[in-house]
């Protein structure tokens, strides 16, 4: 009677189902595992990126104090003290070197010569070169090679160490009529030293040779 209602489990029947559990806790830990993987994939995705954008962070301020060149920059060749003699000999031999002078003319004084003018006193060529020069920041025609002043506008600075020019101090300029910037002699010469022939600026050839 008590066999009946409670059917006894063959041992098939119970080797299916431990089969199926098995196979359902299988499955279950394969989702496990994937959920798991996943995760660690997110979380090394994020760690790197981190870790990227750290060491971009570290490249721009070393970058921005001088520490590293350029990504793509060809390193410094070393060059014998001959070498560097001659490359600087032919530099300031193809540069303009000046010295500066400021605008120190004044009006009166330029009133005064036109009053002389209408006067009828006669006009001298240094006359005329003295209103040129106080009617402008810089002399409008400079002989090319020769040392003379340059006269410049006094809040004007140097590109390369943004100081303003301080009177009689030497700067260069190009030969190149396409390049109009000018520079301390002692802030452009290193820069054309290191076989940078072209302005730091404007990218138009600094060193032209005379014809």
């Amino acid at each position: 009677m008590s066999s009946k209602i409670f059917p006894t489990q063959s041992p098939f029947a119970a080797e299916i189902q431990t089969s199926v559990l098995e196979s359902l806790l299988k499955d279950e830990d394969v989702k496990n595992t994937q959920h798991e993987s996943s995760t660690t994939t997110i979380l090394f995705s994020i760690a790197a990126s981190i870790a990227l954008v750290s060491v971009v962070f570290l490249l721009v301020r070393k970058y921005r104090s001088g520490l590293v060149r350029i990504v793509g920059e060809l390193p410094e060749k070393t060059v014998s003290p001959l070498e560097e003699r001659k490359r600087r000999q032919m530099i300031e031999n193809n540069i303009i070197q000046k010295k500066v002078v400021y605008d120190v003319m004044k009006e009166p004084e330029i009133d005064t010569l036109s009053a002389d003018e209408e006067e009828g006193v006669p006009k001298s060529p240094d006359d005329d070169q003295a209103i040129i020069q106080s009617n402008s920041t810089t002399v409008a025609e400079l002989n090319l090679g020769e040392e003379c002043d340059y006269i410049i506008d006094p809040c004007k600075s140097c590109p390369i160490c943004t100081e303003e020019f301080a009177e009689g101090e030497p700067i260069a300029m190009s030969k190149n009529i396409d390049c109009s910037h000018i520079y301390h002699t002692n802030c452009i010469i290193p820069w054309l030293l290191k076989s940078h022939d072209e302005c730091p600026m404007c990218r138009n050839e600094f060193l032209v040779e005379d014809v």
